[in-house]
């Protein structure tokens, strides 16, 4: 089994900064946790909040080279996760280790572990059998983590600790309670923070998609004259999530074959149809003659671009249950669909499971007499769980929203009572547009993996122009899905994942 933790960067910040605030002083506090149970073989922690032990009454003891806290502060935040199914890290700081391989101390062992008595992980596995239990220690420059194993009655160590766009380094250290040798660890995907490239050395064969280096150098070489080799093997270990198999979805696909990216994800209901084949990579006139399905056609077009690149097709619409599910595996999510129900839809998957959703979307306005463009461009917003989400732009239009969740009965209705037209008028599109969005799109899901520039969240795009604005933006703090009353963030499995067409409260019966 693979452990992860991921911790939003907001909160990441403040842990850290309570941790290390007092350098006389071992420091204590809580990360609560959802879960993003993928498979048999990878499990992740997803912090939700950081609860510091701030007050006396909190602490058993403090000092320089130890700190516990009080049983009657453990007792109330074990009650709170077996009421509300969170699952718990413990994190303490050693503030006096400024090396970048902290570790567990003996006492950090006893405490846990038991010495002659029972350890509060032990403990917690009998309370709460449903709970994981972790643990972190931070240092000045690093941190470890573990994780409490009941089966076997001792801890592993974490494989990773993913903090959403800071980064820091990590060790983890292999003792008695460890099942592991004694190793190091690193944090993985750095996000957002510059990093050095380095310099050129000798190929050292280090493996790449199953193949040795040496064998694909050739092929990469010029994006390893950009990213270094580290930068090819994260694009060679990552997961990415294409939301739309379309005009922006198959160029999307397209380019990340070929930057060599490990695996990628891709859900489209939707058959290939003439008037695709001028926007959608890979297809063509006998995939409209045969109705073939577009991440179908896709599957085809990777296979022959990149075999070492894994392809994942799913039919079906990311609407449903079955098909969001498939997306837990993924370490970003990039979307060119065109509804407002499937932006709903992710932006609340993005945060219950912190993963970094890229959106992407464009439009052309021809004049009334089709003769020229009055307006066209594009937009590319990059959202990292724990700060705003798209909630918070107020740019989902509850009209279209409506409409496009509506029963086709209801939508029957509407239209014989001439409340909504019933003929659908597709967008206009060219495929050149659709290109420089998706590369707009492409660089900052880059710039989230390989860091190389300051992150822009919003980018706007005019076509007509040829400018590009970026867009400030903040987190409402009352929003409904990413302020922390909402308890969306990092809940995990803890929520299920609905069909949000099956809801009362969308399905509006009249619209006027």
């Amino acid at each position: 089994m693979k452990y992860i933790i991921v911790i939003p960067e907001r909160i990441f910040l403040e842990s850290r900064s309570f941790m290390l605030g007092d350098p006389q002083n071992e420091q204590f506090g809580y990360f609560l946790a959802g879960i993003n149970k993928e498979n048999e073989k990878s499990l992740k922690l997803l912090v939700h909040t950081f609860v510091p032990a701030k007050n006396r009454s909190d602490l058993k003891y403090q000092s320089t080279g130890g700190v516990c806290p009080s049983p009657e502060f453990q007792m109330r935040i074990y009650s709170i996760c077996k009421k509300e199914g969170y699952h718990l890290i413990d994190v303490h700081s050693h503030p006096f280790d400024s090396s970048t391989a902290v570790r567990f101390s003996g006492i950090d062992d006893r405490y846990e572990f038991g010495d002659g008595h029972e350890g509060v992980f032990g403990f917690t596995a009998m309370w709460n059998p449903d709970m994981y239990h972790a643990s972190i220690v931070f240092g000045q420059n690093s941190l470890d983590a573990r994780i409490y194993k009941s089966d076997i009655g001792r801890a592993v160590p974490i494989d990773a600790v993913k903090v959403l766009r800071d980064i820091v380094p990590t060790s983890s250290r292999g003792n008695k309670y460890h099942k592991k040798p004694p190793h190091d660890i690193k944090i993985s995907e750095s996000i957002t923070q510059p990093v050095e490239i380095p310099p050129k050395k000798k190929d050292s064969g280090i493996g790449l998609g199953g193949n040795s280096f040496n064998e694909h150098n050739e092929l990469y070489s010029r994006q390893i004259l950009a990213f270094g080799k580290a930068g090819q093997e994260s694009l060679s270990r990552t997961i990415v999530a294409v939301v739309g198999a379309g005009g922006l979805g198959s160029i999307v696909v397209e380019i990340l074959a070929r930057l060599g990216i490990g695996e990628i994800i891709c859900v489209d209901d939707d058959v290939i149809e003439i008037s695709n084949i001028s926007r959608v990579l890979g297809s063509y006139y006998n995939d409209a003659d045969t109705s073939n399905k577009k991440v179908t056609i896709l599957e085809k077009h990777v296979n022959a671009i990149n075999s070492n690149v894994r392809f994942t097709p799913v039919v079906d619409t990311i609407l449903s249950p079955k098909a969001l599910g498939t997306l837990k595996r993924a370490d970003f999510i990039i979307s060119g669909t065109d509804t407002f129900s499937s932006r709903v839809v992710l932006n609340q998957f993005a945060v219950q499971y912190l993963i970094p959703y890229i959106d992407l979307g464009f439009g052309l306005e021809p004049d009334d007499q089709g003769l020229r463009l009055v307006s066209a461009g594009g937009k590319v917003k990059t959202y990292v769980p724990g700060n705003w989400c798209f909630h918070c732009l107020g740019e989902i239009n509850q009209r279209e929203l409506q409409l496009e969740l509506m029963r086709n009965e209801d939508k029957e209705r509407q239209i014989l009572r001439g409340y909504i037209t019933g003929i659908d008028i597709p967008d206009p599109s060219v495929i050149f547009l659709d290109m420089m969005v998706a590369s707009l799109g492409i660089c900052e899901l880059l710039n989230l993996l390989v860091p190389f520039k300051k992150r822009k969240v919003y980018i706007y795009y005019d076509m007509l122009s040829t400018k590009l604005w970026n867009i400030d933006v903040k987190q409402n703090h009352e929003c409904l899905i990413c302020s922390p009353e909402a308890e969306i963030l990092g809940r995990g499995d803890y929520l299920s994942l609905e069909d949000i067409r099956d809801s009362a409260e969308i399905d509006i019966p009249e619209i006027y």
